[in-house]
Formats: structure tokens, sequence, C-alpha cells
């Protein structure tokens, strides 16, 4: 899904180059994975949860983290 999806991880780090990111984690079980998406601001998590527009990224569980 990722893959087939790069355009719109492209946008999200748009969002704030540099401190806006995406990554597969793998570690909260064996079989499966969630999408990591993590931010600099409000600003830039309300940006993203407007490119993705749901509650999965295509299908895929994603966690919001402030860094």
């Amino acid at each position: 899904v990722v893959a087939a999806h790069q355009q719109t991880i492209r946008q999200i780090e748009q969002v704030n180059p540099g401190l806006v990111g995406v990554e597969i984690d793998a570690s909260t079980c064996p079989r499966k994975a969630d999408l990591l998406i993590w931010y600099a601001s409000h600003q830039n998590r309300l940006a993203i949860e407007e490119i993705i527009a749901g509650d999965t990224f295509y299908g895929i569980p994603y966690r919001l983290q402030n860094r």
C-alpha cells in the first residue's frame, strides 16, 4: 500500500519538509504493521489529517506523533 501511494506519502512529507515524516512500524505486531506519521506542530497535524481524510491510510492503521 505504501509503495502504491508514494505520491500521497510525498504530499504528507511536504507539509513541513524535514519536520514531518512517515515510517512503517512493525514492532507492535509481528505479522502486521502500521504507519507512524510524525510531525512538528499542531498545524502540521491538521494538514496531515486533511490529506489522509479518514481513519486509515488506504486501509492501513496509522498513528500521529508530535516530535
